[in-house]
């Protein structure tokens, strides 16, 4: 039996904290960054009005879930992201507010969300060192 992609991206799934989804829910100014075939990066606003980045991690078929990153993070470090200044690798790095996101195939709805640190990310789905914003 193979074990579940969540045991896959993340190093230590047993240390997973569950948090309220609308904490990184994108409800407000929603942009699109890059899209291949699904959104691979975005931004926008949640209900506190705070920043957030996400990225397209992996596709869970057989359970038709969607694994993604959030970051919240401060409109100075968007738009140093956006004008290529910082890679989305030293925003990660730096972040002490990034969450795993479950989301539903059919609608994207989120399902789960967890905190987690920098470290427990597997390197393999991690961005590369030259992650620089696609060019806008």
């Amino acid at each position: 039996m193979e074990k579940p992609l969540i045991e896959e991206i993340i190093i230590s799934p047993e240390e997973l904290t569950e948090i309220e989804p609308s904490k990184v829910r994108i409800v407000r100014d929603y942009k699109e960054l890059h899209f291949d075939d699904v959104p691979i990066l975005y931004a926008g606003k949640n209900e506190d009005n705070e920043i957030i980045l996400g990225s397209h991690l992996e596709e869970d078929d057989e359970n038709e879930i969607i694994y993604t990153l959030h970051t919240i993070l401060t409109k100075e470090t968007l738009n140093d992201f956006v004008s290529r200044k910082i890679t989305y690798l030293k925003i990660l790095e730096s972040s002490d507010s990034i969450h795993l996101v479950e989301k539903r195939f059919s609608d994207s709805e989120i399902q789960k969300a967890y905190k987690i640190s920098f470290d427990s990310i597997n390197p393999d789905y991690l961005p590369l060192k030259d992650s620089y914003c696609p060019v806008q």
